[in-house]
């Protein structure tokens, strides 16, 4: 056995790529014949070339297994978005991947492929508030703190939104990205957004790092708010190359770790532009936002669930598609891709973002229009207005959400279009069920349409 105990301890959540201080002492180690001692002079410099472009925490089984209490926490919260069957045995993943809610069979190698986005984003916000969410507890920082730090510290934690109100949060996440959440007594939705974190970091002297020993496993109860930061979304993507062992980033390194599957094959690598899918959390009683810019979704009222899940607050709104445009161009001369319109047939709404384009908004309007459709503003008085002016109202107000709703006899429905009813022709009426039944089909028709257009990258 050429790899010894010493040595394994003295490699153990060192960072030598992106701590100089890591690397100054284990060239020490080396220079002094502590580190693979069992190895010849060349492989050890061959190995030492290789180690010092190491840019995450070395890991052994005594941190993967610490790390999986890290995991744990999350784990706690994605547990209740579906109930383990009894006679078969499947991951947190699969449990997930079967509470998306479409009414077209799908396989499960093509939901992990479509859904892979929204999965990692459940798990980045479980890792992000998994603590205050459940009952797990932070490792407490050592009682030779500053009195007034911790005390400080601990107001911090303990001043963030309530548990129940983050649960809602996450709940409503999952039901606006398509998915089916649990039913609970409490049935209202987040309201607002979760407070933004503070930009921070741990410590927060440049010169200090986090002390080796504290690099793995549950983080520390004085890290809470640099924790919070370095997980959320906007944070994960950027792409800033860290130069000391933070806080952040062992909470990104532990993360990446265990996510790789999912970050890698989303694109989701920092640095590279944001998934195109994110999209906030609705229901027939709340009015989306422009942070509700995202992919056709569907949230179905009175959805019978699994018992014990919840949900939380979604990415904020991403326009990659005209991400470099807006670098250069002013703000008035950017126009969103889409407009986003609520659609509500027979007590299920969905949540479609339709491309502000005169061709297909005109094809849309005729669509709403034929099938009975009451189009709303999103003002505090909701006024009506006709489906013909929808393109117009998205290019006046970019950021209005449009509702449109399903009214039975509206205006008049035939089973033949009045202009092909000629001399001899019979035209019936369409019954209430007809005209619901039609509408539906009409939807699902643009549905797959949106989705045809997005995967096939067509510029609307």
């Amino acid at each position: 056995m050429l790899i010894d105990g010493v040595t394994v301890e003295l490699l153990q959540s060192r960072v030598p790529k992106i701590s100089r201080k890591d690397l100054q002492s284990l060239q020490v180690e080396l220079e002094e014949g502590r580190l693979f001692p069992n190895f010849s002079e060349e492989a050890r410099q061959d190995i030492w070339a290789r180690l010092k472009e190491i840019d995450y925490p070395i890991p052994t089984l005594k941190t993967f297994f610490k790390d999986r209490l890290y995991l744990e926490v999350a784990q706690s919260v994605m547990k209740r978005l579906f109930v383990q069957p009894r006679r078969e045995k499947i991951t947190i993943d699969q449990g997930v991947y079967g509470k998306y809610d479409t009414p077209v069979p799908v396989s499960m190698a093509l939901r992990q492929e479509w859904l892979g986005s929204d999965l990692l984003e459940f798990w980045r916000f479980s890792f992000q508030y998994g603590f205050e969410m459940t009952d797990h507890q932070r490792l407490k920082w050592p009682t030779d703190a500053d009195p007034e730090d911790l005390l400080s510290r601990r107001s911090s934690g303990s001043s963030f939104l309530p548990k129940q109100e983050i649960w809602r949060h996450f709940f409503t996440l999952v039901r606006a990205r398509g998915f089916q959440a649990p039913v609970t007594d409490d049935t209202s939705f987040a309201t607002g957004e979760l407070p933004s974190p503070r930009v921070c970091e741990y410590p927060e002297d440049l010169a200090e790092e986090i002390e080796v020993a504290k690099r793995c496993g549950k983080p520390y109860s004085n890290t809470v708010e640099a924790d919070r930061f370095a997980l959320s979304a906007e944070t994960l993507r950027q792409s800033q190359a860290s130069v000391r062992v933070t806080a952040g980033f062992l909470r990104q390194s532990v993360f990446k770790a265990f996510f790789g599957y999912l970050w890698n094959s989303n694109s989701q690598m920092a640095g590279g532009d944001p998934p195109d899918d994110n999209i906030e959390v609705h229901h027939r009683g709340e009015r989306p936002t422009t942070a509700n810019v995202g992919r056709a979704m569907m949230a179905t009222d009175g959805m019978d669930v699994d018992p014990g899940s919840l949900r939380p607050n979604p990415l904020v709104t991403s326009a990659a598609r005209t991400h470099n445009a807006a670098a250069t161009a002013s703000p008035a001369d950017i126009l969103p891709p889409f407009g986003v319109m609520t659609i509500t047939v027979g007590g299920t709404t969905r949540i479609l973002d339709l491309p502000i384009h005169d061709s297909f908004m005109k094809d849309f309007s005729t669509g709403l229009f034929n099938n009975n459709f009451n189009v709303q503003t999103d003002e505090r008085e909701k006024r009506s207005i006709s489906p013909y002016t929808c393109y117009s109202h998205y290019l006046h107000n970019p950021s209005s959400v449009l509702h449109a709703e399903f009214r039975q006899n509206e205006h008049t429905t035939y089973a033949i279009a009045p202009s092909q009813i000629g001399a001899g022709s019979k035209r019936r009426m369409l019954d209430e069920d007809e005209q619901m039944a039609r509408a539906e089909i009409w939807l699902q028709e643009q549905i797959a349409l949106l989705s045809d257009r997005r995967n096939g990258d067509e510029d609307l």
